[in-house]
């Protein structure tokens, strides 16, 4: 046996050590994807971590054997390199509209000398939880591939990671003993996740089908891969003491009620860390977390976000105990917490030990808090130029290079990193370029060259005019001095007004900017065609600024249409609303021809991600589809949208939407101004925009039913319930207590009056009754009012009991405009036998079982918990609030409901206001009837 001399070894071992940081094969691999085949054979990297100074990373751009060589600290610090390799040697720019680029022709120079950069953020963070939603919900796997490869190129080593918390979430609460059904009403679907996990919301967007887990479970890992072997430490979703709002009835924890988000939805409850179960729920998740994500150093948590209530909390005992747990399933992490409005506090800033907190400072370019220094924690510097995901050309260049530095400046020793948090991303990728470049500078970038150098890189070429439009644009619309959130609006994506002030709630349409230098800007951008058509950042970036130049110009041309009117000038207000409406479908036609800028981008990856997991059919693609659309629209149920503020929050301009959505809002109102109706409060937009969300694919009839039990007319007359009726404009209308030429004491002025012929003759439907009793001369029971021909109806008497009064359901069948029949039924239950109420739901059941879709509603006398005790199991589509008594509600008996479940879609339901007609009140539910 030959024996290896020691030293020999230890050269050997050595040198397989060095081998080993050459070229690396994950690194290869990233250039092949973003260059081409082959493009990893052209260039050398190595890692060595022996360039490191002082812990920072640094990465070098030198030459090996006649060969580019780029030299990184981490394998972080490697791909930085190559990204700024890319852009300042090859001429390459990789961006969200171009992220992969054949280079077998690109010439790559290698470099005379080195050139280092030593990077002054340790933390380069990246993401939103927001951008899950807005812009990353409805990516395929590929897509989210390329946006790890995209993050590697700049640099970033500390990105958010949602995608799987869902599959977390599900496997915890299936540990705590909830249902499926329990889950769906907890978990939101994929459009909404980000205030899910925000601790903002349940169940909207929902409920997510079993093959939504296994793809997301999927998905979860293969990203974490890419991310891991790209150097990058993964935020994941630690646990913040979120557990389902009815965690107090369900399983008994002590819980706070941190509220309403936006009006309209309920947040998750807060486990009180006093509960003695806290622990070992964190400790379930944590255990759940790391079997599908693995440990992580950094956990991202925000347990009072955006102004949840903290009564009934221990803010700072809370505070400990949500990190003691984190620690326990980590050692060494940290808590990353998002500071934004109120959080952190000072009682979060007292409670975590220095060390432990990163701080995202989540709005430093428009709205810094970091200058207070927060009580010495670390912080990162954030940009957040985006608010929900909307178009159009905004940032604050300068503000962004001076921030940085003055923050870098003024707290060397906390200001631990630089990061983009985005609510949506894909728009002004220039801003993205510069920021994770700023970390690599030794100073502050000169303006002008910093842009000779960007054109270079993202067009290929020099480009005088093209460093020139830029320069416009810096200097205007990416100057903006003010802390609005995003974008200044585009009037055209708003609800129709003579007076736009803003599209969404929180921001603003006023201009900020000289506009005559985007137009400038988009002059010289046109006059560069020659020498740069064919690019495709060239012909991305040309369609951007023309579309921010028409979106300025609707602006303008809206207010000379309101001056116009205010002014009764009748001709000068036809012509500004005609070039207004020719405006809309102009941009649209112009961003049709590229698909980046296009509806049709956005809802076909939502519904292709249905391609990626067998046993999907178009029911799931037109589900997937309906979260998309309804993100860039209504975005909530009518509370959350229309008091909530939520309406247009996340407003595009793409085409389809301009045609579609926006164009028709703003025709019908120029229209109803013309017809000299003043009162456009009288449009219900929310059911209008409501309807364009789930316009899919799939046929479908839009229904607003109402139920009513009318206590015999006692409080009113029949045309005052009838008008009240009408004013809702109902298409089906269940009644209850309904009289046929009775003479009642206590209603002397409904004696003789058939009460369903007077309310279809006032309110113009069809009319049916249904005999329960004789009673006082005349007839007492049920009825029917539909928009739509009766084909067919029916009385079903109920099983009674011996002495108890007989009660019925009426049963009709109704054609549809689709030429759909639909089943609708009204019935009035025993008042007085649980037992009896349970036995007729049965027969009900039963009865109707088969009957194709079917609606439901009446008065059951019965609570919601006795009726989750029956066998009708059907989709409740009625509001939970009381109906009864009208004047002081106390309990809820009244109900709509649908069957079966997956053919029906709830676009909005209330219970009314009191009318003073009855002493209950009616119900009114907005519905969908899907087609197969």
């Amino acid at each position: 046996m030959r024996i290896i001399p020691l030293s020999l070894l230890l050269i050997m071992s050595l040198y397989t050590a060095i081998a080993r940081n050459v070229n690396p094969a994950p690194v290869c691999e990233l250039l092949d994807r973003v260059g081409g085949k082959g493009t990893s054979e052209r260039i050398v990297t190595m890692v060595d971590e022996k360039l490191s100074s002082e812990g920072k990373d640094v990465f070098v751009i030198g030459s090996r054997k006649g060969l580019p060589l780029v030299k990184g600290s981490s394998i972080s610090a490697l791909t930085a390199g190559i990204g700024w390799y890319l852009n300042h040697y090859v001429n390459v720019n990789i961006s969200w509209n171009n992220l992969t680029t054949d280079m077998k022709s690109l010439a790559f120079p290698v470099p005379e000398q080195e050139d280092r950069h030593e990077c002054s953020a340790d933390y380069r963070y990246y993401l939103n939880y927001c951008t899950f939603s807005y812009s990353m919900a409805f990516w395929t796997e590929d897509r989210w591939l390329k946006e790890v490869d995209w993050m590697a190129l700049h640099g970033i080593n500390m990105p958010l990671m949602l995608v799987g918390a869902d599959v977390v979430w599900r496997n915890v609460c299936r540990e705590l003993g909830y249902s499926d059904k329990d889950i769906s009403d907890y978990i939101a679907g994929p459009g909404f996740q980000a205030w899910w996990l925000m601790n903002n919301l349940e169940g909207w967007g929902g409920p997510n089908p079993d093959w939504w887990y296994k793809r997301q479970e999927k998905l979860c890992r293969t990203i974490l891969g890419r991310m891991r072997e790209l150097g990058m430490e993964p935020v994941l979703p630690g646990y913040s003491g979120m557990v389902p709002n009815n965690a107090s009835e369900k399983i008994g924890l002590s819980v706070a009620d941190p509220g309403k988000w936006c009006a309209g939805f309920q947040r998750p409850a807060f486990l009180l860390p006093t509960d003695e179960r806290f622990v070992q729920i964190s400790r379930m998740y944590y255990r759940h977390l790391k079997e599908l994500m693995g440990t992580s150093l950094y956990y991202s948590m925000d347990p009072f976000h955006e102004g949840g209530s903290t009564r009934g909390v221990d803010v700072g005992a809370a505070y400990k105990a949500v990190l003691k747990q984190m620690k326990e399933a980590s050692p060494y992490s940290k808590w990353v917490i998002q500071s934004w409005q109120n959080n952190p506090g000072k009682a979060a800033m007292e409670a975590v030990p220095y060390g432990d907190f990163i701080i995202l400072d989540l709005f430093s370019d428009g709205m810094p808090k970091w200058q207070d220094g927060y009580m010495g924690h670390d912080f990162v510097w954030c940009m957040l130029h985006n608010f929900g995901g909307r178009t159009g050309i905004h940032g604050r260049f300068r503000g962004t290079v001076d921030g940085y530095f003055d923050a870098l400046e003024k707290y060397p020793d906390t200001c631990r990193g630089i990061g983009a948090t985005p609510e949506g991303i894909e728009t002004n990728p220039i801003l993205y370029d510069l920021l994770y470049e700023l970390p690599w500078m030794k100073d502050r970038p000169q303006t002008d060259k910093w842009i000779d150098d960007f054109v270079r890189a993202r067009y290929g070429k020099a480009s005088s005019k093209m460093s020139e439009a830029w320069m416009l644009l810096v200097d205007s619309a990416l100057d903006c001095r003010t802390a609005q959130q995003g974008t200044s609006e585009p009037v055209v994506c708003a609800r129709p007004s003579l007076d736009v002030k803003s599209v969404s709630s929180w921001s603003t349409s006023e201009i900020y900017y000289d506009c005559k230098k985007v137009r400038k800007a988009a002059a010289l951008m046109k006059e560069a065609c020659s020498e740069l058509q064919g690019n495709r950042n060239y012909e991305y970036d040309l369609t951007d600024v023309v579309r921010q130049t028409m979106a300025d110009s609707a602006y303008f041309i809206l207010k000379d249409i309101s001056g116009a009117y205010q002014g009764r000038n009748m001709g000068e207000f036809r012509k500004g609303c005609k070039s207004f409406v020719d405006l809309i479908l102009e941009m649209d036609r112009m961003l049709a021809r590229n698909r980046d800028f296009t509806l049709d981008k956005w809802t076909r990856s939502a519904r292709s991600i249905c391609d990626e997991v067998e046993g999907t059919d178009d029911r799931d693609r037109d589900w997937m589809e309906w979260n998309a659309r309804t993100l860039i629209s209504v975005w909530g149920p009518r509370e959350a949208a229309e008091k909530g503020g939520l309406k247009d929050y996340s407003n595009r301009m793409w085409a389809g939407l301009l045609k579609d959505f926006y164009y028709p809002r703003w025709e019908r109102f120029f229209q109803s101004l013309e017809d000299g109706d003043k009162d456009e409060c009288s449009v219900d937009w929310f059911r209008i925009d409501s309807l364009w969300s789930r316009k899919t694919s799939g046929p479908v009839d839009s229904l607003t039913v109402m139920t009513y039990n009318l206590r015999f007319g006692e409080l009113a007359s029949m045309k005052q319930i009838a008008d009240y009726v009408s004013k809702h404009h109902p298409d089906i209308v269940a009644l209850q207590e309904c009289d046929w030429n009775t003479h009642r004491e206590s209603a002397p002025h409904q004696n003789d009056v058939q009460f369903i012929n007077e309310l279809a003759f006032h309110t113009g439907m069809f009319g049916l009754f249904g005999k329960t009793i004789n009673f006082s001369g005349g007839y007492y029971g049920i009825g029917i009012l539909s928009r739509y021909p009766v084909l067919g109806y029916e009385r079903i008497l109920l099983p009674n009991n011996p002495g108890k009064e007989q009660r019925a359901m009426l049963v009709a069948r109704i054609e549809l405009p689709s030429k759909k029949i639909l089943t609708v039924c009204c019935t009035h239950l025993d008042v007085s036998s649980a037992a009896l109420r349970r036995h007729q739901l049965e027969f009900i059941s039963r009865y109707l079982k088969g009957c194709g879709p079917v609606v439901l509603a009446g008065d059951m006398n019965a609570t919601p918990k006795e009726l989750e005790y029956t066998s009708l199991q059907w989709m409740d589509v009625s509001a939970p609030s009381y109906t009864c008594p009208a004047s002081m509600p106390s309990k809820k008996i009244d109900y709509i409901y649908v069957s079966p479940n997956d053919s029906f879609e709830l676009i909005d339901t209330e219970t009314m206001t009191d009318p003073g007609l009855s002493d209950h009140l009616p119900l009114k539910s907005e519905i969908l009837l899907l087609h197969d």
